[in-house]
């Protein structure tokens, strides 16, 4: 059960008063500790996740826990309407995590007794401190605080220099410590504590761990690295739990991230005592354009809720590019001549090939007197098809003495092919286009049927990626007019499909030519493409 410190609502002058205790208390936690509120946050949010255990002393009877943070207070009530026998009580406690202390804390608090009651709190851990705080009528004590005034300086608790605790527990009893076994009896206010606000200081001097090797482009030695590129990081805690992630490149911190918020807890100002996810994993981009070309040092460091308990990994060099392959602004001071080189036909700047073909492109950059440029870098990046994300870089090229350069396009699914040549005053850009028929198998089994039998037809695409949500694919059958659908389906995520087809209406021994096609489609980076076609024999009726 979650116990909240909470807040009456109060009359405005009240309210602003509220604002002005909690501005004054500091949000910054010394090295190795983290701070947690209770019941609200110094700007009057939310803190209910606070997680307390409220138990009940027997015999059970009328005992009560009200709940009104972060408007008001977290009440603690042993009912006026009731008589309560020696030792009925009822107490709530927080806990540190495991391995966590609390070395400090601060709480506003009031407490009403009828005869015979008695409040306190108790520091719990390796020494049990009882009674810092305490009221009991038989002593002359009847009351705590001002809870007509939450934060009256009457209502606040505060200890520092704490060592060895590991919880804080509120108690209202029947009952008083010199083991008085009197009952109490049905008498107003009986016995209530109001728990309005609060804070608590942990201390976690344990660093995160960083589990597995960070993975991603940014991390590779041998990537070119340009525009936004990710780095995945997986890491572990003992304590307050894992909270950022941060890419110090030079010696410096350029880039910070939540590696998971837990559900908005893993965020200051926290409200649990636990905050953050012992294990979590996440994912960081770092924007390289903001970087010098070239190769830099790069770290990786963690840290846990305290933000001081830091872990690092590396440093690996890393290599950025991003100007030379760079298209834009673009200027016509030069003129960069690429057209792909196709057996026995005329050269352009577009192919269609099939799948797993190389493609060659030839080049000259040339100036703007028409005379070639030698000796001039010309760096190349790809875009896939129909996509308007970064372009990477693949290969920088060098002219030669006539201004010439050639280039492989790999095998690979459909993209515009960039050819970048920088000078002082932009970019002098040429590009190719190499559309790649998608890549369709198609098997039948059985190929040889009866009429009423079934025909399953099952295949793949042969190239990711492949799309989440599957890849429109067409059976077709061979007519006189040519190729005619007569079944859709959808790939899987791994690009995969399966239709099973029953044949009712042949006459005599058939012979069917059936394939499937994948239309071009925008979740698919490849032009319309078509498997072999199958041949399926088919004996029917008469």
């Amino acid at each position: 059960m979650k116990l909240k410190l909470l807040i009456p609502t109060f009359l405005p002058l009240l309210a602003l008063a509220v604002l002005l205790l909690f501005a004054a208390v500091p949000e910054a936690a010394e090295a190795g500790t983290y701070t947690t509120y209770l019941c609200r946050t110094p700007e009057g949010g939310d803190a209910r996740p606070t997680e307390f255990r409220v138990s009940e002393g027997p015999p059970p009877s009328a005992l009560a826990t009200r709940d009104q943070c972060p408007s008001g207070p977290y009440e603690l009530e042993m009912g006026p309407t009731t008589t309560h026998p020696s030792p009925d009580h009822l107490n709530a406690e927080v806990d540190a995590p495991a391995g966590v202390e609390i070395v400090a804390y601060k709480f506003w608090r009031a407490a009403q007794l009828a005869k015979n009651y008695h409040y306190f709190y108790d520091e719990r851990g390796t020494v049990v401190r009882s009674e810092l705080d305490n009221c009991t009528t038989t002593h002359g004590c009847t009351s705590k605080g001002n809870p007509a005034n939450p934060f009256d300086p009457s209502n606040l608790v505060q200890m520092s220099g704490r060592t060895g605790v590991t919880g804080l527990e509120f108690f209202v009893t029947c009952g008083i410590p010199d083991g008085t076994a009197e009952s109490c009896p049905a008498e107003a206010p009986g016995a209530r504590f109001e728990l309005f606000g609060g804070e608590l200081t942990l201390a976690d001097n344990t660093a995160p761990i960083i589990a597995a090797t960070p993975s991603g482009p940014l991390v590779s030695p041998t990537a070119h690295l340009s525009g936004s590129e990710p780095v995945t990081i997986a890491a572990t805690d003992t304590g307050s739990g894992v909270y950022q992630a941060f890419l110090e490149v030079d010696g410096t911190i350029v880039q910070s991230a939540t590696l998971d918020e837990n559900g908005g807890l893993c965020k200051p100002p926290y409200v649990s005592v636990q905050p953050c996810k012992l294990s979590a994993t996440g994912t960081i981009s770092l924007d390289t354009s903001k970087l010098a070309d070239g190769a830099h040092s790069l770290r990786i460091l963690v840290s846990d809720a305290t933000a001081t308990n830091v872990t690092s990994w590396g440093p690996v060099t890393i290599h950025t590019d991003n100007g030379r392959c760079n298209p834009t602004p673009v200027t016509k001071a030069m003129d960069m001549k690429v057209r792909v080189a196709a057996r026995g036909k005329r050269e352009s700047r577009a192919i269609t090939t099939r799948f797993g073909q190389e493609v060659k492109v030839r080049g000259r950059l040339v100036g703007g007197d028409g005379k070639p440029v030698p000796d001039a870098e010309v760096c190349i990046a790809e875009r896939q098809a129909a996509g308007t994300g970064p372009l990477h870089r693949t290969a920088i090229k060098t002219t030669d003495a006539r201004g010439y350069f050639s280039y492989k396009v790999k095998k690979g699914p459909s993209r515009r092919v960039f050819f970048v040549h920088r000078t002082g005053n932009g970019a002098v850009v040429g590009s190719v286009a190499v559309r790649v028929r998608a890549p369709l198998e198609l098997q039948g089994t059985p190929l040889s049927l009866v009429n009423g039998q079934t025909l399953t037809m099952r295949g793949r695409l042969r190239s990711p990626p492949y799309p989440r949500r599957g890849s429109l694919v067409e059976l077709q059958a061979y007519r006189e007019t040519g190729w005619q659908t007569f079944a859709t389906t959808n790939t899987n995520r791994r690009g995969r499909f399966a239709y099973r087809y029953t044949f009712s209406r042949t006459t005599g021994v058939q012979h069917y030519l059936l394939r499937a096609r994948v239309p071009k489609q925008e979740n698919y980076p490849f032009e319309t493409g078509s498997s072999h076609p199958i041949k399926v024999t088919v004996a029917g009726s008469g």
